[in-house]
């Protein structure tokens, strides 16, 4: 695998949220910590979302219970969860 290319698993991204916060944002701290290249944890931060200081609460979803990063109290459904049929089909 080229030096470059990093494979994103949720794994790795559940470290990169946690670590946004823990620095506040502070994208070359949170590629030191996993070590990292800065620019692509400031790429992935940006792509999903993550600002200079995460808002995201570590939340359960309503739906499997498995614990994901909500924007809110109103986000309360898991991005797999809301890519479901089931959820398409009820409206979601």
């Amino acid at each position: 695998m080229p030096i470059n290319r990093i494979t994103w698993s949720e794994a790795l991204i559940t470290r990169l949220m946690i670590f946004w916060d823990e620095c506040e944002g502070n994208y070359k701290e949170v590629a030191e910590k996993l070590d990292l290249p800065p620019n692509r944890v400031r790429d992935k931060a940006k792509s999903i979302g993550l600002r200079r200081h995460s808002t995201k609460t570590l939340r359960p979803c309503m739906t499997c219970r498995k614990e994901f990063f909500s924007d809110g109290i109103h986000d309360r459904i898991c991005s797999e969860c809301k890519k479901s049929e089931l959820y398409r089909i009820n409206g979601g």
